[in-house]
């Protein structure tokens, strides 16, 4: 649930940096997945090649990333092919949250 709503936070907007840091912060030990969510966000909307204000503060409050590292990241930890029992996309959501920056 906590990666979505980071990632509505960096698709939709609609609020400020205050807002985004209690989110970050209600999130307690969750704070990962709403990060995670991030990075899912700022990776489709570079994707999309529309990358507005909100998304860029998204990534930054919530991830402590820049669009562009967030982009990086999901990116390098891609996994293009199922290893093992757990599925590609769980391994890639695995693999962000291993390198997020200190939350």
């Amino acid at each position: 649930m906590w990666s979505g709503v980071g990632l509505a936070a960096g698709i939709a907007g609609g609020t400020g940096p205050a807002a985004l840091s209690a989110l970050r912060e209600a999130a307690g030990q969750y704070a990962a997945e709403v990060a995670l969510g991030a990075v899912f966000a700022a990776k489709a909307r570079s994707y999309a090649g529309l990358v507005p204000d909100h998304t860029e503060m998204a990534a930054t409050v919530l991830a402590d990333l820049s669009v562009a590292d967030a982009v990086a990241l999901a990116d390098a930890t891609a996994v293009h092919k199922n290893a093992g029992t757990a599925p590609a996309y769980e391994l890639w959501r695995q693999n962000i949250r291993a390198k997020l920056p200190t939350l």
